[in-house]
């Protein structure tokens, strides 16, 4: 299995600095003079990066082809002197001509990145990669592997990468044993396998991996794969949290600010978050924008709230667009901008987020906010579901609710522009009112509207008439008739009222099913 310490493999070059890692038999063809490699290696390890230039270059021109590849490293990186890649890519084709593994896998990075001057090959980057890991080298057997799990350069081939990843992990590379723990949690190429995959990422945390020790902290936390230990949880998240994993931050500082696996410590919990924050993590900015606002482990201070929520707000996370724009509505941390405000909550609104939609209508119902230009049936469905659904916020004050239903009425006048989407859901509404107070003057109103807007082949309205002939509310109860809106719903998409059809239609015989059939088909045509 893996020894405890951190893999050898090298990252993408435009990240990469320089390893003087103990080369293998199989990395190193030719043999370099011992001493003055020790030398080298002495040198590079105090910064003095020249006298590293300068002696590997003596060696690299003597034909040392380990030499060459570290010698090619540093003219990339531009240690010692001027960074040359054309020299870089000279010397690692030399080092690959005289078989050196380390030059393969380096050379094949440049290819598939198209750095150092070099057109980007992915063919070159997967034949130089394969050598690599033909001569049993372990960097090049995970980045052959990942580009078998992408497809890059390559059909995608789960089992190859899979055989590959195993290799590596047995060598004694801990990324591999995280990829390959991956493989054997999903079944991905190979037979799935919980406690292999188990043992493989425990292998690659204790060597050091960070991302492993994420999944293993998460996988104690929730007993996912193993018995539920939040002690050890805990324990694997900071370690990957010290390693500046940045979802490891924020998670250690959720555990912290609930005191969920560890004592609660909201000091600790606000120390991770701005970590995590710091580090880009767009949740953790939100959160430690929501530490801020409500003074969560530090003062209240709504600059520093507005700060971090538009630094998540601006990489799309819509609850943070939300409360941004609840900031800019209050003018807490920002100058008071209704029409700001209103813009956040509707590029929030568009993409789902039902809080913002809930802000957005409430500002356009009580007449905070104009309605925005163009067709207006989105905007009253949300303006009517603050008085219809269930999830809308609570809290809505009398004198905005009599606001709404004004706003809602102005929509639905038959008297006046009316449209057929306001007139249902207000018809809904009153009815629902009239019911509840047992007011037949509103239920009728409410009733009329319903039926108005189901003749204009309004789908919500025709599937409420529906329901209401189905019950037997504010109309004679008459299956046939709720069976022919409810059908007429259906054809314009409402699947609810497909199914309520066919409830309706357990109750009808079939000379009844005929009718409301008929009933459906003359309206089509008369419509």
């Amino acid at each position: 299995m893996i020894p405890a310490r951190r893999s050898a493999l090298i990252c993408p070059i435009l990240a990469a600095a320089l390893a003087f890692a103990p080369p293998s038999q199989a990395q190193q063809t030719g043999a370099s003079a011992p001493a003055q490699m020790e030398a080298i290696e002495k040198a590079y390890a105090a910064e003095d990066y020249a006298a590293a230039r300068a002696g590997l270059l003596e060696l690299a021109t003597a034909g040392d082809a380990l030499a060459q590849a570290r010698l090619a490293r540093l003219l990339l990186d531009g240690r010692g002197g001027p960074a040359d890649p054309a020299g870089a890519v000279d010397w690692l084709q030399k080092s690959v001509q005289a078989e050196n593994a380390q030059a393969m896998v380096l050379l094949g990075q440049l290819y598939l990145y198209g750095a150092a001057g070099l057109t980007a090959d992915t063919k070159q980057a997967v034949d130089l990669l394969t050598r690599a890991a033909r001569a049993g080298h372990l960097s090049g057997m995970v980045l052959l592997g990942k580009l078998y799990q992408s497809g890059q350069g390559v059909p995608v081939d789960p089992a190859s990468a899979a055989r590959l990843f195993q290799k590596a992990a047995d060598g004694g590379d801990a990324t591999a044993a995280f990829e390959l723990s991956k493989h054997l949690s999903r079944g991905s190429g190979v037979e799935l396998n919980t406690a292999k995959a188990l043992t493989y990422l425990n292998a690659a945390a204790e060597a050091g991996h960070i991302e492993a020790a994420l999944f293993l902290g998460l996988a104690y936390m929730t007993g996912q794969g193993v018995a539920q230990d939040k002690a050890a949880g805990i324990d694997w998240l900071l370690r990957a949290a010290e390693g500046q994993n940045p979802m490891a931050q924020r998670l250690l500082a959720t555990s912290y600010l609930q005191g969920d696996g560890v004592a609660q410590d909201t000091a600790k919990a606000l120390h991770w978050m701005t970590a995590a924050a710091s580090a880009g993590e767009a949740s953790a900015q939100s959160n430690l924008g929501y530490f801020y606002a409500t003074g969560t482990g530090t003062e209240q201070d709504f600059e520093q709230a507005f700060h971090w929520y538009k630094k998540a707000s601006d990489q799309g996370l819509l609850r943070a667009t939300t409360a941004l724009a609840n900031l800019y509505e209050a003018g807490q941390g920002v100058a008071q901008d209704l029409t700001r405000a209103g813009d956040l909550y509707l590029e929030a609104a568009e993409q789902g987020e039902p809080r913002a939609r809930a802000r957005f209508a409430r500002l356009v119902g009580t007449g905070r906010l104009p309605a925005p230009a163009g067709p207006q049936g989105r905007t009253i469905i949300w303006v009517a579901d603050l008085l219809l659904d269930s999830d809308a916020p609570s809290g809505i004050a009398a004198e905005e609710k009599a606001a709404i239903l004004s706003w809602l009425q102005g929509r639905a006048d038959p008297e006046g522009n009316n449209h057929a989407t306001a007139q249902s859901r207000l018809g809904l509404i009153r009815v629902q009112q009239g019911t509840a107070a047992q007011d037949t003057e509103q239920l009728e109103q409410g009733v009329a509207l319903i039926k108005t807007a189901a003749a204009r082949g309004d789908a919500f309205g025709q599937y409420q008439l529906a329901l209401l002939y189905g019950s037997g509310t504010g109309v004679p109860q008459d299956y046939i008739a709720a069976h022919a809106w409810a059908n007429l719903a259906a054809a314009r998409g409402m699947a609810e009222a497909g199914r309520s059809r066919d409830l309706f239609a357990k109750l009808m015989t079939p000379e009844q099913i005929a009718q409301a059939q008929t009933q459906a088909r003359t309206y089509v045509a008369e419509n």
